[in-house]
């Protein structure tokens, strides 16, 4: 017998074939149809398991902090999203998403028919809660927005510094990566500042028993804010906390330029208006 779906339009438009025989050849070409497409869905259903058992191992094995088996599990989601879902039919996608809705629901994930399908697959793949899942579906999506293919994933979120850090840079929207722009611009003024200031300091201050290549001086100001008493001192003060404390101070400097760049915005315009108005009087 054929593979070939029967085309029922061609069988009703030979005048040789009864019409009884027209509509079991037409039930045999519907049957058939939903054959192909079970098959669809089965063999996808199949690779999402054999991800599955991978990432099974994965998580319980030797590969549990191997991030290039997490990249490389995450690229095989991608291949069958690129090679199988978005090649297929409407109908096959349709027939994929609502056999994986009802799988995933008989093994306990929440999940909704409007979840995005490449969620779906990471929740199949990982059976990870939604947080989880959200989390590497979203890795996907910026690598498939950026024109990244499934063979070159891995290296891609390698390149980008990881996981995280694709979360980070590509979950922000656009001007808030404008702003952690400035803050960084602003750090590197600060870093400057302070190489500066050890040649010429702020402030010397006479006191005992100071240790290592920085110390953290915690000092309150008086209430005219032209002085501050010293308080309390840290020393051997920590990569960490220094890089933290110029980070704040940057912040800080930040801030207050953009607080004095939105007053002179705002004069301008009421400038502007007292202007506009003004020729306006002329005018009339």
């Amino acid at each position: 017998m054929s593979n070939s779906i029967v085309n029922p339009t061609a069988v009703i438009a030979n005048p040789s074939i009864t019409a009884e025989a027209a509509k079991v050849l037409a039930e045999a070409a519907k049957a058939q149809a939903a054959a192909a497409t079970e098959a669809f869905v089965q063999k996808i259903i199949a690779e999402l398991d054999g991800l599955s058992v991978n990432c099974g191992n994965w998580e319980k094995g030797a590969f549990k902090k191997a991030n290039e088996e997490l990249y490389a599990l995450l690229a095989q989601c991608l291949s069958i999203f690129e090679a199988r879902f978005l090649a297929a039919t409407d109908a096959d996608r349709a027939a994929l998403r609502k056999a994986i809705v009802a799988r995933l629901q008989a093994k306990g994930v929440r999940v909704v028919k409007q979840s995005a399908t490449l969620t779906m697959f990471v929740r199949w793949v990982f059976n990870s809660d939604r947080k989880r899942a959200n989390s590497y579906a979203y890795v996907l999506a910026a690598a498939i927005s950026h024109g990244v293919r499934s063979d070159g994933l891995a290296l891609w979120i390698t390149e980008q510094g990881g996981i995280e850090e694709v979360k980070r840079r590509f979950m922000v929207k656009p001007e808030t990566q404008q702003r952690q722009a400035e803050i960084a611009q602003t750090r590197e003024r600060v870093v400057a500042e302070i190489a500066q200031a050890l040649d010429a300091p702020l402030a010397e201050v006479a006191l005992g028993g100071l240790s290592g290549e920085y110390v953290l001086l915690l000092a309150k100001p008086n209430e005219s804010g032209s002085g501050a008493a010293v308080v309390g001192v840290l020393s051997d003060a920590s990569e960490s906390m220094r890089k933290s404390l110029v980070q704040q101070v940057a912040k800080q400097r930040y801030e207050q330029m953009e607080a004095q760049a939105q007053v002179a915005r705002e004069a301008a315009a009421l400038t502007a208006g007292a202007s506009n108005d003004a020729l306006g009087v002329r005018v009339a």
